[in-house]
């Protein structure tokens, strides 16, 4: 008895050690746990970002460019599902939720998600992916299932991560909308990402085998939605000049081109379109040529050029010069017609016929003893300087200074006069034509209305003055003038249409001279209506098939009437093809017979019928004060035919 005695407690003090041993090993276990292990639990939960949900992108008429889409992806907590639901109940709530599943989702039956429950409790998963990629309303619907209704997301068993997905709506404008990747900002949505971004929430998160949830909704910051940002982009003209560049571009099967349309009066850029041929032959929204490429400018320069002699007053478009071709140190200028030149005619017909030699005459005669001077008012009119475009890319303008003795030589002033050695963007010469038909106000180019948040408007954005006069009232209005001439008689023509008046400039500019591989760029530059102007646009197609033809007027003008027609012609029944052929008018032009600007006058001609360009700068020759209403011919005048005329008399012209 005693012996038995003695052996129960032996084994009750054996039982007693081996509790003494776990219950110590347990507690160096916890210890261990608690100094080793509390990193790696802490390395567990981890603060995530929930991104602020990007605001929409808008044309000026509302129309959608870009859009922000959030895509939820879905899975289930089986641990918390079952944990919270009792026996009783939870064949009847995997019974709702598996129908509820099947007939809203339709991705599956409702026994396949009866058996995907059933297996997933039989592996005791507490993580298992159910959707992806669902959208709002369907988590919503979600979230209002029996089984999650009410409940927060850390109790209900339903775990759901989102990310936001950015969707340009026309893929043509790609280029145009932009994007913001790798640190990169392009385009419209680059240049306001700052009010369209919003700003990102946050969440605690914790890994559980290799699975992410939410740790607690306390820990949760909402993100705020980003503003919505109204541009200036007219979705109609961005269409048509897209469809007309696109139409140029294929058929003369050049590189490259672009389009910009502004309005006159504020600067707000209407349309923005950039076109480049890829390896396969296809032209897509690629690069912005209209902001980042700065080549030579040809013949559009010579409106600055001629109106720097008229703003210094060394100048008149009266003034007549020799033209056909010219040596200046041993190199030649010749006019485009083989060197023939138009004889000795005025500034205004040396401007419409984009005579080279003309150009160079006026800038060089006046200026070749002080360059600096002709250069300070390119200057002034900050021809060199950015505009300072939201829109990143913008190059800076190469307009050379005799005080830099690297890049100037002999040539360089008589080269600046007809766009040779002066390099500026297409949105930079823009600026400065838009600046002539805005009665010199130089405006800068506006892509940004107004931001709004849940609709209303939070900022709207005016024009921005660069210069509030590029130059004097009477400058201005013999720029017009002439502008209006290049059109009206001279290698602009083909844009002459009946039903709205187009001033501008042709230019058809050389590049790759040097390599023997000449190349071209030809270029449309000009404003409309030509005598109360609302929009200003430049065209440019580089590289055409030379076979097929280079001229501006011939490649670049049938895009600019397409964009002024859709402007401003809304009745289908009128005739608008009224205007001479497109195909050779430059060489009819170079054909055409001059008026003789030189003969002395003592009496008054007849000057009705005749183009109103011509009569003003023959009348002006001859010392006469000329006041002129309308555009085209004459068709009355104040001083009736074989009357006696004097310097400094008035006379009045009524054009048609």
């Amino acid at each position: 008895m005693i012996k038995s005695r003695k052996t129960i407690l032996n084994r009750a003090y054996l039982i007693g050690a081996l509790l003494l041993v776990l219950f110590i090993g347990v507690g160096v276990k916890l210890l261990s746990i608690q100094i080793n292990e509390k990193d790696n639990y802490k390395d567990n939960i981890a603060e995530y970002t929930i991104p602020a949900k990007r605001g929409n992108l808008y044309a000026s008429d509302g129309t959608l460019l870009a859009t922000t889409v959030t895509k939820y992806n879905v899975a289930i907590d089986f641990k918390t599902f079952y944990n919270r639901t009792n026996s009783d109940t939870i064949d009847f709530y995997k019974n709702a939720l598996a129908d509820s599943l099947a007939k809203v989702f339709k991705k599956k039956s409702k026994q396949e998600y009866l058996r995907l429950f059933a297996k997933q409790k039989t592996k005791k998963s507490q993580y298992i992916p159910l959707f992806k990629d669902l959208n709002y309303g369907e988590i919503k619907r979600l979230r209002n299932f029996p089984m999650f209704k009410g409940r927060k997301s850390t109790k209900s068993g339903l775990i759901v991560s989102e990310r936001n997905e950015r969707v340009v709506i026309n893929n043509k404008w790609s280029r145009t909308i932009g994007r913001v990747e790798n640190g990169r900002k392009i385009g419209l949505e680059g240049a306001y990402t700052e009010f369209l971004q919003g700003k990102n929430g946050k969440e605690l998160r914790i890994n559980v085998r290799g699975k992410s949830r939410p740790l607690n909704d306390e820990s949760r910051v909402e993100p705020q939605d980003g503003y919505d940002v109204i541009t200036t982009i007219d979705p109609a003209i961005q269409d048509v000049a897209y469809n007309g560049l696109l139409k140029e571009l294929e058929h003369y099967s050049a590189d490259h081109g672009s389009v910009v349309v502004m309005e006159v009066e504020t600067g707000e850029v209407k349309a923005l379109v950039n076109l480049s041929r890829d390896k396969k032959g296809n032209y897509r929204d690629i690069r912005n040529y209209a902001i980042a490429e700065r080549t030579e400018t040809g013949s559009t320069f010579k409106l600055m050029s001629l109106m720097a002699c008229l703003d210094d007053g060394v100048a008149d478009t009266a003034t007549v010069k020799p033209t056909g071709t010219m040596s200046i140190h041993n190199a030649k200028v010749r006019d485009s017609n083989g060197g023939r030149g138009y004889g000795e005619v005025s500034m205004m017909k040396i401007f419409e016929k984009s005579s080279n030699v003309g150009t160079v005459r006026f800038v060089y005669d006046n200026y070749k003893e002080h360059p600096e001077d002709f250069v300070n008012r390119l200057y002034k009119w900050k021809l060199h300087q950015k505009l300072g475009l939201d829109i990143q890319g913008e190059r800076e303008p190469l307009i050379p200074h005799p005080d830099n003795k690297e890049s100037w030589s002999g040539l360089s002033l008589p080269w600046m006069a007809y766009g040779y050695g002066v390099e500026l963007t297409p949105i930079q010469i823009l600026t400065f034509y838009n600046a002539v038909a805005n009665n010199g106000k130089m405006v800068k180019p506006l892509f940004l209305k107004e931001t709004r948040s849940g609709g209303k408007i939070v900022e709207s954005y005016e024009p921005e003055i660069i210069n509030p006069s590029i130059a004097s009232e009477a400058t201005i209005k013999k720029a017009q003038a002439m502008l209006r001439g290049v059109v009206e008689h001279g290698t602009g023509r083909a844009l002459n249409t009946a039903g709205y008046s187009i001033a501008g400039k042709t230019g058809t500019c050389q590049t790759g001279y040097g390599s023997g591989n000449v190349q071209y760029i030809a270029s449309f530059c000009g404003y409309f209506p030509a005598d109360n102007p609302r929009y200003s646009a430049i065209v440019t197609v580089t590289e055409p098939d030379k076979s097929k033809g280079y001229y501006g007027g011939l490649i670049a003008g049938p895009v600019f009437k397409g964009i002024a027609r859709r402007v401003y012609v809304n009745t289908p029944e009128r005739n608008l093809d009224g205007a001479p052929q497109l195909v050779d008018v430059e060489k009819e032009i170079l054909k055409e017979k001059d008026f003789d600007f030189t003969k002395k006058i003592s009496s008054m001609p007849n000057l009705v019928n005749e183009k109103g360009g011509d009569a003003i700068a023959l009348l002006e020759n001859a010392g006469l004060k000329v006041d002129y209403k309308g555009v085209g011919s004459v068709v009355k005048q104040s001083l009736k035919p074989g009357v006696r005329i004097k310097k400094g008399q008035h006379v009045t012209l009524i054009l048609n």
